[in-house]
Order: C-alpha cells, then sequence, then structure tokens
C-alpha cells in the first residue's frame, strides 16, 4: 500500500491511497452469504441470486469455504465452513439450489447467526459476509440503531486461533468484512449503507440478473486480490477526515485494500505547522505480502501542482453528487424540485464531461432520468430513481463497486452497469460470472478506461497469468465447472405498466406452503436462530 499526502491549502491536506500491484499469497476466505428468502423473493428475484452465487462457488479455491443463512421468519443455517474443494462445490450448489420462498423478513436473526458462525471461523481466514435483502425488515428486530449495533458487533467476535506455524510464527487475525446488496427499489437504502460503511465492504442495489452477476463478481475480485487489511489514515487531534468511509476518534478506517485500486481523502482542520516544520499524514495497515503489521507516515508535500489540485476538486464533486443522490433516495427532495435538482447537477458535471470518465458516466444516467421524468411524470418516475440514486451514492463516496445506469426510455437500452472504479481482476472475476450465468453473449460490466498491469498477478481461481493490456469486450472465458441453470430476467416495466400500476403486487408464499423435496440433497448441517428480548 503506498499513501501519497499533498496540502491543498494551510488547512486542508488531499490523501492519495494506492493498493500496489504485486503479487500476493492468497488469504484463504471464507464467505457467509446470508440471503433474504421471504415471499417477496420468489421467482425470478431468488433464480438470479441461485445463478450468481452458483457461478461464484467454482470461482473460489480448495482453500477458501462457504456458509450459506436463509432468513425470513426466522434465520437458517443451511451449511456452514464447507470446504470449496470440489465435494464441497457441489454441496454448496445443491443447498443453494434448494433454498425456496416463505414469510416475512427477519434481519436482525441473519445478522446474530453470521455473528455465531464468524465466531466459530478461525481468525487466519478472511470473513466476507455478503448480506442479499430486497425489502424492509418486518420480523425480529426493527429499529435501524439496534441493527447496526448488532452488525457492528462482529468485528468484535472473539475468533479461535489456530496453533503456531511451522516456523513459530502465530497467526495475524484477519479482517471481518460486510457488504449489503439491496435488491429492488424498496429496502432500506440507509440502513444497508451504513451496514456496508461501518463493515469495511461495498453497498450495491441490484434489480436484473447481470446486475447480481457483476456485483457479486465485483466484490470475489476484491476478495481474491487483498494487498492490505485493516487500513486506517490516523487523525491528528483537532483534524477531520471528509470522505464517504468509516470515521472513528482515531482515523478514517479504510478497510481492506486490493491490488490496483486507488481510494482518496480530504484530512481538513489539520493543525498549523510551526516553524515551516514538516508536517506528515500517519497510517497503519496489515500488509498482505510480508505478514506484518506496518505503521508509517509521509511528508506533505507542500507544492500540489495543477494537476493535485484538480484531483482534489473532482474528489469534492464526487462527495457532493454522492450527498445529492442520498437525498434523491431517501425522499429528502420534494418531487417538485426533482428535475431542477438532477439538472442542476448536470449543469455543475459539464465542464468535466471530456476529461473524466465518471463523469460522462453520471451524466448520462442523469440525462436518462430527465428523460423518464419527462415522458412518465416525477411520481413515477422517482420510484426507479431512487434505488440507482442510493447505488451510486455510495459508489462514488467509497469509490468502490459497481455504478448503475438507468435505463434509456428513448431507444428502451436496459439498464446497464459500469465498473468506473474497479480493479482489473475485479472486472475480470465480474465478467466471468455475468457470462456464466447469462451465456457467452451476456454484456459485461462497461470500463470506460483502459489498464495496463506490468508485475505478474497470483495465479489462484479465476485469475491468473501476467495481465498485459486488458480488454474485457470478447476475451474473458466462462468460469469452470458450469450446470446448466434456469434463466430468469425480469424486463424492465413498460410506460403502460408504471402509468397503470403504482406499485406491482409481491408474490408471497405463506408458511402453509409445501416445503421443497431434499431428499435427495447431501447431508447439511442445519441451525436455526430466532431473536427475542433475552439476545
Amino acid at each position: 500500500m503506498n499513501v501519497e499526502a499533498f496540502k491543498l491549502s494551510s488547512t486542508s491536506t488531499f490523501v492519495k491511497v494506492h493498493g500496489c500491484q504485486v503479487a500476493t499469497p492468497h488469504i484463504p476466505l471464507h464467505i457467509i452469504a446470508a440471503i433474504d428468502v421471504s415471499g417477496s423473493m420468489e421467482g425470478a428475484r431468488l433464480v438470479n441470486v441461485k445463478n450468481s452465487l452458483n457461478h461464484m462457488v467454482p470461482m473460489m479455491t480448495g482453500a477458501d469455504s462457504f456458509s450459506l443463512i436463509a432468513f425470513s421468519e426466522t434465520a437458517e443455517i443451511h451449511c456452514e465452513n464447507v470446504a470449496l474443494n470440489p465435494a464441497g462445490i457441489s454441496q454448496v450448489q445443491d443447498t443453494i439450489e434448494s433454498l425456496t420462498t416463505i414469510g416475512s423478513t427477519n434481519m436482525s436473526a441473519a445478522l446474530i447467526a453470521a455473528r455465531d458462525i464468524v465466531g466459530r471461523t478461525p481468525i487466519d481466514k478472511k470473513v466476507c459476509i455478503l448480506l442479499l435483502t430486497d425489502g424492509h425488515v418486518n420480523a425480529g428486530v426493527s429499529e435501524e440503531p439496534a441493527l447496526i449495533g448488532i452488525a457492528n458487533s462482529i468485528r468484535d467476535v472473539s475468533r479461535p486461533v489456530p496453533p503456531l506455524s511451522e516456523d513459530g510464527r502465530s497467526a495475524i487475525p484477519t479482517s471481518i468484512s460486510l457488504f449489503a446488496v439491496g435488491y429492488g427499489a424498496d429496502h432500506n437504502y440507509t440502513l444497508l449503507q451504513s451496514f456496508a460503511r461501518d463493515g469495511g465492504g461495498s453497498y450495491q442495489v441490484v434489480n436484473t440478473l447481470e446486475h447480481v452477476a457483476s456485483v457479486f463478481g465485483d466484490m470475489l475480485g476484491g476478495m481474491q486480490t487483498i494487498v492490505a487489511q485493516n487500513a486506517e489514515i490516523i487523525l491528528a487531534p483537532g483534524a477531520t477526515g471528509i470522505t464517504g468511509l468509516r470515521t472513528t476518534s482515531t482515523g478514517v478506517q479504510l478497510g481492506d485494500i486490493y491490488a490496483g485500486a486507488q481510494n482518496s481523502l480530504i484530512v481538513d482542520n489539520m493543525p498549523v505547522a510551526v516553524d515551516n516544520t514538516a508536517q506528515s499524514i500517519n497510517y497503519r495497515y496489515y500488509d498482505v505480502v510480508t505478514q506484518t503489521m506496518v505503521s508509517g507516515s509521509c511528508v506533505i508535500s507542500l507544492e500540489s501542482g495543477p494537476e493535485i489540485m484538480r484531483e482534489g476538486e473532482m474528489f469534492m464533486l464526487k462527495q457532493n453528487m454522492a450527498a445529492l443522490m442520498n437525498r434523491i433516495a431517501t425522499g429528502a427532495i420534494a418531487q417538485a424540485d426533482l428535475q431542477r435538482e438532477i439538472q442542476a447537477a448536470i449543469d455543475q458535471l459539464r465542464p468535466y464531461v471530456a476529461t473524466e470518465p465518471w463523469v460522462s458516466t453520471m451524466m448520462t444516467n442523469f440525462e436518462r432520468q430527465i428523460r423518464l421524468i419527462n415522458r412518465v411524470g416525477v411520481a413515477y418516475a422517482s420510484r426507479g430513481i431512487s434505488g440507482i440514486a442510493a447505488n451510486n451514492a455510495a459508489v462514488l463516496a467509497t469509490n468502490r463497486g459497481v455504478a448503475m445506469m438507468s435505463q434509456d426510455i428513448d431507444d428502451s437500452e436496459a439498464h446497464t452497469s459500469v465498473d468506473m472504479f474497479s480493479t482489473p481482476a475485479q472486472r475480470i472475476v465480474s465478467g466471468g460470472i455475468v457470462r456464466g450465468v447469462s451465456g457467452p453473449g451476456a454484456p459485461v460490466p462497461v470500463s470506460r478506461t483502459r489498464s495496463r498491469i506490468f508485475e505478474p498477478m497470483p495465479r489462484r481461481s479465476g485469475i491468473s497469468g501476467s495481465l498485459g493490456e486488458l480488454e474485457l469486450d470478447d476475451s474473458i472465458p466462462p468460469p469452470p465447472r458450469m450446470r446448466p441453470l434456469p434463466l430468469q430476467i425480469p424486463p424492465p416495466p413498460t410506460l403502460e405498466e408504471l402509468e397503470s400500476s403504482p406499485t406491482p403486487p409481491r408474490p408471497f408464499r405463506t408458511r402453509g406452503s409445501p416445503p421443497s423435496d431434499s431428499s435427495e440433497s447431501p447431508p447439511i448441517k442445519r441451525a436455526r436462530v430466532t431473536f427475542d428480548d433475552d439476545n
């Protein structure tokens, strides 16, 4: 990990963090997927999740493991810490296929089940929790502060310590990351964003099969190429961090740093230097390559040329756009003012559209939303706009995740995803899963830039060899061990549907529905978790 700092003003410093593109040892992963199987996930939604998971699992290695929690009125652990060798992959895929929908949404039970599994996971395994839900919580604990408290408590769980290595070294605790995926336009944006920000993961909104696949691939590609864990920029007393990442009393929590990734923040209210002494930005992280904790500092450069000043300006523009999109997502902007606010954002972005790829993406998205409002009216348009705004707010604020593009109602171009800040490895894995679930002709996440990597990448499932100039249009093979799966992609709503029905009914399976026949599935560990006031 490399850190640079540049003075923007007497009290403001621009900090750039780079994930060095180096060969790293593979950190064994333990992915805990907590999947909402309430009644409203029935049909294409759950099928899309199954397809993506079934193609994601074979792209992991035999050193990795997988757990699956399905939650509705309660949470059920369907399999736990299954090693992803060929037999384990088959077991996990069969378990995924057996999922059925029923009941309401008890998210607290799922978080407690995940916390219990984390407590049984050795500290030398990197834990990644994937929480996917499609609606508001309507069972168990429903208050946001309490749910956030349960999610945050996962980071503090005591985990088993493995024996000393052959050279007598003790294991260094790996980090725990929580990735939140909201399905559709009716979930609690602020809650899931808080989960991901505090948990060091990403927050995404998904609608179609390609969205699910590209998001899962982006997450897995990052997990497989971690170069630093528990990275933190330490703030001097009185200083504040301008960032979309989690900030604590000690500093800004960067979390995991992926190979080839870049992030930035502004440290404001820096103490004024005394007698022209050099000022520094302090940081610390766990280096995956050397397997040691690193504490360091970088001297703040006092000479910030036009390029650095522009980068600082673009960083603040991202934060402003993220704040606007959060207001759109949460309904803080009155419908009568929505088009005017979006148009003002377009005007603010326009001077940078030719030089900043992410600006071009956001401009196109906003322009599509204006056309949608003009065609169907703001009341109907805002329903679809809000979910996309929540997704893109998190992506811009954290430089992590897959951006979403609104459907262009004028030429019927469907919703698409854009990997504005993904690393080359993330684009490869994401493209592989998309093509695996949808076939060779499926669209892959769009990259607005081309990247060169000169250092060799570590060989692991889904990523191999020394990568030259990446072209993801037609060179990504499907992942291994694919099984034919049903393909169900919900079409985008037509204008007539939008105008005739304010909210389409949700399918719902009652508790009395017969359970699926699991007699042919291999033996799997099951546990049921509920939440009451005594927990």
